[in-house]
């Protein structure tokens, strides 16, 4: 009986593990490499996907990027895109477009959820680097 008793508590303790982790909220970011075909010379084309329980938590998503390792919202420069709730839970895949960047250049980017508490989750650091001007960018140069 004692041990009927002990297996019936381990058996619930188990099941509300469980529940309380499936119901805890998560947001994951992920950032997508940068095609060769999305980088120009003087922009590009970038995708984060985000997988999200909490989507009415989320004050804004985007890209953060910088010619320096890391970017974040403090130290880097910042590209939003229009939130739009994910159609389920393998997430929402967002193209971000970075403009008015620098030819030959390196940068890096780094997808970016920002919380209505303010907090930050950010995805990994990928990198690409843009294009170099040629004679059919410039048509005074043939």
């Amino acid at each position: 009986m004692k041990t009927a008793n002990k297996i019936t508590r381990l058996a619930m303790s188990l099941i509300l593990f469980c529940t309380a982790c499936q119901l805890q909220a998560q947001t994951k970011v992920t950032t997508l490499p940068v095609s060769d075909s999305g980088i120009h010379q003087s922009s590009a084309a970038c995708l984060l996907n985000v997988q999200t329980t909490e989507f009415d938590n989320i004050s804004e998503w985007g890209i953060v990027y910088s010619t320096n390792h890391n970017p974040t919202i403090e130290n880097g420069l910042k590209q939003t895109a229009q939130l739009q709730k994910p159609p389920d839970a393998r997430g929402k895949q967002v193209v971000v477009w970075l403009a008015d960047l620098a030819s030959k250049t390196t940068y890096y980017v780094c997808g970016f959820v920002k919380m209505k508490n303010g907090n930050v989750i950010y995805g990994n650091e990928k990198s690409f680097a843009t294009k170099v001007p040629t004679d059919t960018d410039h048509p005074r140069r043939k």
